[in-house]
C-alpha cells in the first residue's frame, strides 16, 4: 500500500514535529504548507540536476546518444 503524502500529511507533521515552522506558516510568513515542509527539512526541493537524472532515465537509447553527441562534441 503506498502511503499518502498529501497537503494534511505534511501539515500534521509539521505541527507535530516542527511547531515553530507551523507557526510561521499560520502568520503568513510562509506561503504554502509545502514550503513549510521544505523549510523543516521534511522535502528536498527539486534540483535541475534531479531533473535532468529523471529525463535521462526516460530517454531512449537514441536520444542518449544524441544528446552525448551535443554535450561532447
Amino acid at each position: 500500500m503506498a502511503w499518502k503524502r498529501d497537503s494534511e500529511y505534511w501539515k500534521n507533521r509539521i505541527k507535530n514535529e516542527h511547531p515553530n515552522v507551523w507557526a510561521r506558516h499560520e502568520k503568513g510568513e510562509i506561503k504554502s504548507v509545502r514550503a513549510a515542509a521544505i523549510e523543516a527539512g521534511l522535502i528536498q526541493e527539486r534540483t535541475v540536476l534531479m531533473d535532468l537524472r529523471r529525463a535521462w532515465k526516460k530517454a531512449s537509447d537514441e536520444e542518449r546518444v544524441i544528446f552525448l553527441g551535443e554535450v561532447n562534441p
